[in-house]
């Protein structure tokens, strides 16, 4: 990525708050041209860069506010390629917020949110899709989401969309080439190998999108619906998977009357679990609103958990909840609970082979029933073996899709020798993927068609 020139905003010396106030320990953070100047004058010491020192903060009348840990990193070889310094303060409200109101006193500006991170993108040290993954990483809730936004930070999907745009960049040039000498016979060798090399992308473009669907879902939680018939114990369950009496249990039918919902981790994948109204025709309007607002989550869902009476034979409930489980895009589990009772003949093979449903036996009362299934559900969240480029954001989803779009147009204008609006399709496709890191630039396009001439034309 180029340097961009700094605007008079970003020479500006700013500084923020980099932990919470309740912190143990407090981080401060000061960046720009005056950094080492500043922390000079709270300091008395002449930082060296990457070194960590034991300083004593003093105000303007030289008294003693902390002694912080304060590391020095000097641009361009920091975050953001500006000087840094990093004051590590005991935490608590009062030290950090005397130390921030110090340097403001001394000129620091109060960083605006996200500057930091903005300041780090002008100076060529992230591009968009760093940026965007580590947004999305502070917020992931799930193991495999991290992972892959940190893959992302690292710089794999930025590396992987760079190698792609030089390609299709010097493809374009060699388009262009042949516009140019459009008198001549075309060169049928290169169109196919374009054509070749177009069409691997279209089935890898279509498979990163295809295989990122899961993980965009993932970067907020999955959901997770637990449905059935009144008095099957799903609260039980939700109070058994929560390790604690979150949802009211009662044998009377309709006790739960709306959808209750609660986080659950799963081997660091936190989960969104819904316990719903019991499906059957209510009593009452209420009664009928929450049985809707339950058909309405398990839809919505990712997973879920569809309980049965494992002691009783299916009644004309069941048959209609199995009826709606099979409309559902989500994961289903069927879960036959109360095995601490005689299990009804053969229901667990007819839920197998009748209706095609994955089937565990539990008591809500096991713990171990529950660590099962535990187990199971960290199986249905991680069950995807794709190890390939993901995208970390639906709006690079979109780019993708449009650049993949642009090069199934382009693909009949190659096989027609149309190259005019060829070279407009993949000229599309490559600006919408150059967006998703940075504006494609043409200048690029025309230093990879002349380097092609001969020295001296």
């Amino acid at each position: 990525m180029k340097y961009l020139a700094p605007t008079d905003q970003t020479t500006d010396t700013i500084v923020a708050l980099a932990t919470k106030d309740t912190s143990t320990i407090n981080i401060i953070r000061l960046s720009g041209s005056e950094a080492k100047a500043l922390s000079f004058k709270l300091t008395s010491k002449d930082l060296i860069p990457r070194v960590a020192s034991l300083c004593k903060i003093k105000d303007e009348k030289n008294i003693l506010l902390d002694k912080c840990i304060c590391i020095y990193y000097k641009a361009p070889f920091s975050f953001n390629g500006e000087d840094i310094v990093e004051f590590q303060c005991h935490g608590g409200f009062v030290v950090a917020n005397e130390i921030l109101s110090l340097l403001l006193r001394l000129g620091a500006r109060l960083a605006e949110a996200g500057e930091f991170s903005k300041r780090a993108f002008l100076n060529g040290k992230l591009d968009l899709v760093q940026l965007e993954s580590m947004a999305a990483l502070v917020q992931a809730k799930s193991k495999k989401a991290a992972l892959m936004l940190a893959e992302n930070l690292e710089g794999k999907l930025s590396k992987y969309i760079h190698d792609i745009r030089s390609n299709m960049i010097d493809i374009l040039a060699r388009i262009e080439v042949m516009i140019d000498y459009s008198e001549e016979d075309l060169d049928t060798r290169l169109i196919e190998a374009i054509k070749s090399y177009l069409e691997k992308l279209i089935l890898e473009f279509s498979d990163i999108i295809e295989n990122s669907k899961l993980a965009l879902t993932s970067l907020e939680g999955l959901k997770l619906a637990i449905i059935g018939k009144p008095n099957v114990g799903k609260s039980s369950l939700l109070n058994a998977l929560l390790l604690e009496d979150r949802a009211i249990v009662s044998n009377i039918e309709g006790t739960t009357r709306d959808v209750i919902s609660e986080y659950i981790n799963i081997d660091g994948n936190l989960l969104k679990v819904s316990d719903t109204a019991g499906i059957h025709e209510g009593k009452d309007d209420i009664e009928e609103l929450g049985i809707k607002k339950s058909l309405e989550v398990a839809k919505k869902s990712d997973i879920v958990l569809c309980v049965f009476d494992g002691s009783k034979d299916l009644d004309s409930k069941d048959l209609e909840i199995l009826k709606l489980v099979s409309t559902l895009d989500s994961k289903v589990l069927a879960l036959l609970n109360k095995n601490d009772l005689k299990p009804y003949p053969n229901l667990e093979s007819r839920l197998t082979k009748d209706f095609g449903l994955k089937t565990l036996s539990i008591s809500t009362n096991d713990i171990g029933s529950i660590i099962k299934l535990k187990h199971l559900l960290k199986g249905l969240i991680e069950d995807s073996n794709y190890k390939g480029v993901m995208l970390s954001s639906k709006e690079q989803s979109l780019k993708l899709e449009a650049s993949l779009k642009s090069l199934q147009n382009a693909l009949p204008f190659l096989s027609e020798g149309t190259l005019e609006l060829a070279s407009l399709e993949i000229s599309a496709a490559l600006k919408s993927l150059s967006s998703m890191t940075h504006e494609f630039d043409t200048e690029e396009m025309l230093d990879s068609m002349f380097s092609q001439f001969c020295v001296g034309k």
